[in-house]
C-alpha cells in the first residue's frame, strides 16, 4: 500500500491498506497484524484523516496491550500524537509524542522519523515554542540526509520556513 502511495494512487494505496486489515485474524502473529495496523494508520495521516488515524491507532493500542507489545503501544502513540497535532490539540500532541520520538531515535529507528518529527515540530510552533521546533525540524532534516528519505523534504521544508518567519530569523530562508 506504502509502494501504491508513494507512486502517487492515493485511494488505491488506502483500498490496498484496508483490505491488508481486513484479512487479520485472530490467529495472525503480532508482526502482521502490528505493521498492518500502523501502515493503515500512516495511510489515514499522510492522507490528512485524523480521525481514521485515531480510530486506528486505538485498535494497535488495544492489541499491543493484549500482548503486552511495548513497541507497538509506542506505534500507536505516535499516531495518536499525529492525529492531535492534525486536530489542532497541539499541547496533548506534544505530550504524547515527545517520548516515543525520542525512544525511538535512541533506538535507531528512522523510518518515516522525518514526518513524525516535523509533526511534533508544527505542535510546538502553534505553542509559541519555536527554538523546540526548530530542533526538531533540523533532527527532521538530518534523518533525511541520513536515510535518503526525500519523499518528506517538502513538509519539513515548509514547517522549517513557517519556524523562521516566526522567529525573526528570515535570512535563513534562503539558505539552499
Amino acid at each position: 500500500s506504502h509502494a501504491l502511495w508513494a507512486l502517487g494512487f492515493p485511494d488505491q494505496a488506502l483500498q490496498r491498506a484496508t483490505f491488508g486489515r481486513e484479512l487479520l485474524d485472530g490467529r495472525s502473529d503480532a508482526n502482521t497484524t502490528g505493521y498492518s495496523l500502523i501502515f493503515l494508520s500512516l495511510l489515514h495521516l499522510f492522507r490528512r484523516e485524523a480521525s481514521s488515524a485515531k480510530a486506528t491507532a486505538a485498535i494497535l493500542r488495544s492489541f499491543a496491550e493484549d500482548r503486552g507489545s511495548r513497541f507497538w503501544i509506542i506505534g500507536a502513540e505516535v499516531i495518536e500524537g499525529c492525529a492531535l497535532t492534525m486536530d489542532g490539540n497541539h499541547e496533548g500532541a506534544i505530550a504524547r509524542l515527545e517520548g516515543p520520538l525520542r525512544w525511538r531515535s535512541e533506538a535507531g529507528s528512522h523510518q518515516h522519523a522525518p514526518f513524525l518529527h516535523s509533526m511534533l515540530a508544527r505542535s510546538y510552533l502553534h505553542c509559541d515554542r519555536c527554538n523546540e521546533a526548530l530542533r526538531w525540524i533540523d533532527e527532521a532534516l538530518e534523518r533525511i540526509r541520513d536515510t535518503e528519505q526525500y519523499f518528506y523534504q517538502p513538509s519539513v521544508l515548509i514547517t522549517r520556513a513557517e519556524a523562521l518567519w516566526l522567529t525573526g530569523e528570515r535570512s535563513d530562508l534562503i539558505e539552499e
